[in-house]
């Protein structure tokens, strides 16, 4: 499996395989929300005895369980703490989401197995099996939640900018998403896109979102974020030098955040409240069932991506079918600015 390393704080480089994919911001806890913090996905979709593989190397230097809350879809209240000295012995990375094969004294290298990936009691019931990282420093109390530092993104920074596209922020538009369903799990449905919807920055690809200023679209990035169900979210391929606090975050003419923190080629931005739908034909007519949203991370394969759906009721769901055309609509709620 070839890994490439796409984040970092200082010589502390975390990797992610090429059939996988990495989040910063989609996720609904606070240190996402800072920068601080990375979800690595191994490229497991369910919970049927996935590896963890090390997106790290280094020596294993902390082993601790701690409790989770309750959740009617995990096994247990417990999840594992496991800290990773780096090799250069500057700084410690603190891993979640793995029952540890590893030992205290043991050292790893990139994609040696270090356990098996869990369904913790801190994910929602849409969330996949995944590796949650930060880079600390080695004086830092790892059983506890604060103290990550902020992740830089890895980049040669080759997305588009635009001149003369203009929209109206104030307009009440909808977004059309069509797709095909690809993969169908209880909880949500993968569909896949026309490349129309997709941003691609050198190994990077994703779903395609925009960046603009009192009107006019200035660049283009890739969306990381759950719209609209999680309170904030990232934007790849942004600096300080093409957009600022309180430029808005739109897909096609359609805002659904507004910037506030630029860190190193990427933006966290505020979610804005959004109505989404799903639209099928069943029977010979158009039926619209409610969705909680959408979901989109940072792929390295433009083959490995999909837009997830996630289900507004587990017991409201249409019949879906692997190969079925599917429409998504976003619509901006009034006066939500």
């Amino acid at each position: 499996m070839k890994w490439h390393g796409v984040l970092g704080h200082g010589n502390a480089i975390i990797y992610v395989p090429e059939n996988g994919f990495f989040s910063l911001g989609n996720s609904p806890y606070r240190m996402h929300g800072e920068g601080n913090a990375a979800d690595i996905y191994l490229g497991y979709r369910d919970f049927a005895n996935p590896i963890a593989f090390s997106p790290v190397r280094g020596k294993v230097i902390f082993l601790k369980p701690v409790r989770t809350p309750k959740r009617y879809f995990s096994p247990s209240n417990n999840d594992y703490v496991l800290g990773i000295l780096n090799e250069n012995k500057g700084h410690v990375f603190r891993i979640l989401h793995v029952q540890p094969s590893v030992k205290v004294g043991d050292t790893v290298d990139i994609g040696d197995e270090i356990g098996m990936l869990i369904r913790s009691g801190f994910f929602c019931r849409w969330t996949d099996p995944h590796i949650h990282i930060e880079v600390r420093k080695t004086n830092s109390r790892l059983d506890v939640a604060q103290g990550g530092l902020k992740l830089n993104l890895i980049t040669n920074n080759q997305f588009k900018t635009h001149n003369n596209k203009k929209i109206n922020i104030d307009h009440q538009d909808t977004i059309v998403i069509d797709g095909t369903v690809k993969y169908i799990r209880d909880e949500y449905f993968l569909i896949a896109l026309d490349n129309e919807y997709i941003c691609k920055n050198g190994i990077l690809f994703g779903f395609k979102s925009e960046i603009a200023t009192n009107g006019e679209v200035r660049r283009e990035g890739i969306l990381d974020a759950g719209v609209p169900y999680y309170p904030h979210g990232c934007i790849i391929g942004i600096s300080s030098e093409n957009a600022s606090a309180g430029d808005h975050i739109v897909i096609g003419n359609l805002p659904v955040g507004t910037i506030r923190k630029i860190n190193n080629y990427y933006a966290i931005f505020k979610t804005k409240l959004i109505v989404s739908k799903l639209s099928i034909e069943e029977n010979g007519k158009r039926t619209n069932y409610k969705i909680k949203g959408i979901s989109a991370s940072i792929h390295l394969k433009r083959e490995n991506f999909s837009l997830k759906i996630v289900y507004d009721s587990l017991e409201k769901k249409p019949n879906l079918q692997k190969g079925m055309h599917v429409t998504i609509k976003l619509n901006q709620i009034m006066n939500n600015k």
